[in-house]
């Protein structure tokens, strides 16, 4: 009976040793019903010098393609369409289509920025401004990417958006302006 009262307080006692000697592991995941690696043919839009009148115009844009590739299995097609959601900051802005980083200039005018547009998959026509966070979508539901590389087109456009009250002059300022957008792709 002694040896048993004695494990037990050895037992009892023991515990906070054995937990100083453990760790805990938080497992996360996020199950998409598919997926496709996403990569820029050109990922550095360089304008050079735009002029003011080609600001205003809406004649201030560079294009390049996002490439579709490894894409998996889908689950569900039939009920999720594909679809790119871009995100990015908005500087100086509330307009949560106007890209612009803090990295640009005090001195460009904060009415000043980028937008994003897109075309679907075999899309002829632009898209609308893409907001940040608003998925864009690339097809219909039940369409399925699996062994092709599409390719999406997007344009990045130099803007000018003043805001209530003010006139495109607010936008005559000379500076660098910058704007890093993020591509994700998956169904939804």
């Amino acid at each position: 009976m002694n040896y048993i009262g004695i494990g037990g307080i050895l037992w009892l006692s023991s515990g906070p040793l054995w937990a100083a000697n453990s760790a805990i592991a938080t497992f996360k995941a996020d199950i998409a019903y598919g997926t496709c690696d996403v990569t820029v043919d050109n990922n550095n839009i360089d304008l050079g010098k735009v002029q003011f009148a080609s600001l205003v115009s809406g004649n201030a844009y560079g294009e390049t393609n996002l490439t579709l590739r490894n894409c998996s299995d889908v689950i569900d097609a039939n009920r999720v369409a594909p679809a790119i959601t871009i995100t990015g900051e908005h500087f100086g802005t509330n307009d949560n289509t106007l890209f612009r980083s803090q990295k640009s200039e005090d001195s460009v005018s904060k009415a000043v920025g980028v937008t994003v547009r897109l075309k679907k998959l075999n899309g002829t026509e632009w898209s609308s401004n893409i907001a940040d966070g608003e998925p864009f979508y690339l097809a219909d539901k039940g369409t399925v990417i699996n062994d092709q590389t599409p390719s999406v087109p997007v344009r990045f456009s130099l803007v000018c958006a003043p805001a209530a009250g003010e006139t495109v002059m607010v936008c005559k300022k000379p500076g660098k302006i910058y704007a890093n957008v993020n591509f994700t792709f998956d169904y939804r």
